[in-house]
C-alpha cells in the first residue's frame, strides 16, 4: 500500500466518522447551521442572565448590608438623644 492509498483510507474514514456523529447528533440537514448558531446565542444568552443575577444577588446583598448600618446608626443617635 502506497501512503498515497493510505490517506484516501483515512480520510474516507474521518468523513464517514464525521458524517455518522452529525446525523446521530441531527445536524446533518440544510438547517442545522441555523440550530447550531441558535443553540451559540441560546448558551450567550444564559451566561448573560447568569451574570446578571450575580450582579443582582452582590447589589441587594450591598444595598441590605448598608440597609442595616444606617438603622445602626440611626437607633444609636436616637438613643443618645433620648438619654
Amino acid at each position: 500500500m502506497t501512503e498515497e492509498e493510505i490517506a484516501t483510507i483515512a480520510r474516507n474514514a474521518a468523513t464517514q466518522a464525521v458524517e455518522e456523529t452529525l446525523r446521530r447528533l441531527n445536524l446533518n440537514d440544510d438547517e442545522s447551521g441555523q440550530d447550531v448558531h441558535d443553540l451559540r446565542e441560546l448558551l450567550s444568552s444564559w451566561r448573560s442572565a447568569k451574570r446578571t443575577m450575580w450582579t443582582t444577588v452582590v447589589r441587594s446583598f450591598t444595598l441590605f448590608a448598608l440597609g442595616a448600618i444606617a438603622l445602626g446608626v440611626v437607633m444609636q443617635f436616637r438613643k443618645n438623644l433620648g438619654d
